[in-house]
């Protein structure tokens, strides 16, 4: 195990329910506990930030210089697989926070021990390319309200954001 907290999620019509562990991510039917699909993926050291599904991509992250990746999952029959849309080495690090997923887009913290500075920033789900940053935040957490971005500063402010891929709006 690792530090990132599992999550349920229904991806093809199953309800499953995925880990980060020290060997990749992994998806288990929650009413047998039979995997459904493993995918290999870095660790080192420690992982806090929980994978993200959006549709049929599930969002992973780490630092320690692992880095990000979204995988789309498929399904054959009762069969998983998966495909890898986007990996970046050593970028987008989610450090302890886990980033919120709207309209194909994920929004929250991408740094690493970048205390006070880090950014909160966009990211395209299906490229990994960041649409929009802005620092001054650092490894904190941002949770979605509806339509509005909240999202806590390590100075302990408090921000209101438009959760929007074309810029960035208090």
């Amino acid at each position: 195990m690792t530090h990132a907290t599992p999550i349920a999620a229904t991806i093809h019509g199953v309800r499953q329910v995925i880990f980060y562990v020290q060997s990749g991510l992994v998806a288990c039917d929650p009413a047998t506990g039979g995997e459904l699909w493993r995918i290999p993926y870095d660790y080192r050291t420690s992982s806090a930030a929980s994978p993200v599904v959006h549709g049929d991509v599930v969002y992973v992250s780490a630092g320690y210089g692992v880095g990000a990746g979204a995988f789309r999952i498929t399904k054959d029959g009762d069969s998983f697989g998966h495909e890898l849309l986007w990996r970046k080495r050593n970028k987008l690090m989610n450090h302890w926070s886990t980033p919120v997923a709207k309209d194909g887009h994920l929004y929250g913290m991408f740094s690493f021990k970048e205390y006070g500075e880090g950014p909160l920033e966009c990211v395209e789900l299906a490229t990994g390319d960041v649409k929009w940053s802005r620092g001054g935040f650092g490894p904190e957490h941002a949770i979605l309200v509806g339509d509005v971005l909240v999202a806590l500063a390590d100075t302990g402010e408090v921000v209101l954001a438009e959760p929007q891929p074309d810029a960035y709006r208090e």
